[in-house]
């Protein structure tokens, strides 16, 4: 019994112009490497980092935990019901991963992109300030 190979040739498309236009549309094919889009996604994490934890009730789950556009926050009231409430606000605003690490409380694991810009931002950091209202005592100066 012979196995295919699992190392396939390129097909080549009957039109030389589908090629081209195939290649010219790949996300590859960026001429900013991404840098620009990974720039703005750390910028946006930073953000929310800042503003998300002066809420009560919400802090990094690994503080000393380097990140670069997904945070993991630690939080006062189920993950589940957060995720719940901001659907109805017509939000997604990250993943339940508490029960991926016992003991460790309620989790969200939050991403952040280039395409998230201050509007977006701002509707999340909202959306949390309606959640879990009240800053922490070191915020409120």
């Amino acid at each position: 019994m012979t196995w295919p190979s699992l190392v396939t040739t390129p097909r080549r498309s009957a039109s030389p112009w589908c090629d081209q236009e195939l290649a010219r549309l790949s996300p590859w094919r960026r001429t900013d490497c991404g840098a620009a889009a990974a720039k703005a996604a750390r910028d946006n994490a930073l953000l929310a980092v800042e503003k998300l934890t002066a809420l009560n009730g919400v802090e990094l789950a690994y503080p000393e935990a380097p990140f670069w556009n997904e945070i993991c926050l630690r939080l006062s009231k189920p993950a589940k019901e957060v995720i719940q409430a901001a659907r109805k606000a017509d939000l997604h605003v990250g993943v339940d991963v508490s029960s991926r690490i016992s003991g460790e409380g309620s989790l969200l694991l939050v991403s952040f992109t280039d395409r998230h810009g201050s509007k977006e931002l701002e509707q999340l950091v909202q959306f949390f300030a309606a959640e879990f209202p009240g800053k922490k005592a070191s915020q409120k100066t």
